[in-house]
């Protein structure tokens, strides 16, 4: 079998590039020309090289200027390597599609994504899913309903879900620097650690262990013998030395353990000790015995039924 080899070149001003074709067979018609069987393709100007079973270039407008390859597609750019069933490519304006399980690894920033369709625009170094697409890199995997990628940053927007070890995160939308390796993610956040749940209204998150939630904070936090339900302001966590702070600028800290309720600025707990440790203008209220105490330092065991106080005030209410 003969193997043939066509060098196309367009003749518009606006496209003035050169697309080199090679494939077992090719059936030229006056608008369109078909290549089938082994085709690999190189487009100089783009430095695009692609693979397809079949492709097609057809004029546009006049010009030599759409591609349409099918079968297993393989193609590679100068930021992007991915294969999927169907490319369409647009030769002036460099813009194409990906449809039909697609898997594109970003070559620049070491990520790869798998969806249904994905649009790019190598002019703008940009890539587009508005399908439910799934993103890894590194340690993260995350999963959401668009995705866009500009070179540096991702945006997930809709149900975004992401794991990264041992955290499982849920949002609305989550923009990741790739540069820094951060992740702010917003909406309705909610995280699920080992011995934790905590939601709030953001979360910057560093992709490995270290995280800082904001507005509206809520979590519950579980010992070995018992639990604590916290709401604050802001809330640090680290998966990594088991530690979590919180903290309120105008309000308060309020914790509750049982029937014992807590105020105070600042709290901090440290999963190794399993004490939640409370400073700044604290407040106790053991509702069951109707006794209320003020100190400057108080101790919570989570592991013991037991709180110490530092620095008391008491009040204690008789029947």
């Amino acid at each position: 079998m003969r193997k043939l080899i066509i060098f196309l070149m367009g003749f518009s001003l606006l496209y003035a590039g050169v697309v080199h074709i090679s494939s077992d067979f090719v059936e030229p018609e006056d608008d369109i020309i078909t290549y089938s069987g082994n085709v690999s393709a190189f487009i100089d100007e783009d430095n695009v090289h692609l693979w397809a079973s079949t492709l097609t270039v057809s004029k546009y407008a006049g010009d030599w200027r759409k591609i349409k390859a099918l079968g297993t597609v393989s193609i590679e750019t100068k930021s992007m390597i991915a294969t999927s069933d169907e490319l369409n490519y647009d030769l002036q304006d460099k813009k194409g599609t990906l449809s039909g399980s697609a898997t594109v690894f970003l070559t620049n920033d070491n990520a790869t994504v798998l969806t249904d369709s994905l649009d790019f625009d190598l002019n703008r170094n940009f890539y587009a899913s508005y399908k439910r697409s799934t993103m890894f890199r590194k340690d993260v995997v995350a999963t959401s309903n668009t995705f866009t990628y500009d070179g540096s940053v991702m945006v997930l927007k809709g149900d975004v879900e992401a794991k990264s070890r041992e955290t499982n995160l849920f949002g609305d939308k989550a923009v990741l620097n790739l540069d820094k390796d951060m992740m702010d993610v917003r909406g309705d956040v909610s995280v699920i650690l080992e011995d934790a749940t905590i939601t709030g209204k953001d979360l910057v998150y560093d992709m490995e262990s270290e995280g800082t939630f904001t507005g509206n904070v809520r979590a519950e936090i579980q010992g070995e013998k018992s639990s604590i339900k916290i709401s604050s302001d802001y809330l640090k966590f680290n998966t990594k030395r088991k530690v979590y702070i919180g903290w309120s600028d105008e309000g308060k800290v309020k914790i509750w353990k049982g029937k014992t309720y807590t105020e105070s600025k600042r709290f901090k707990y440290s999963k190794d000790t399993g004490v939640v440790e409370l400073t700044g203008g604290v407040f106790i209220h053991d509702i069951e015995k109707d006794v209320k105490m003020w100190a400057e330092r108080a101790l919570i065991y989570l592991n013991e039924d037991k709180m110490k106080a530092f620095k008391v005030k008491t009040e204690i209410t008789t029947k």
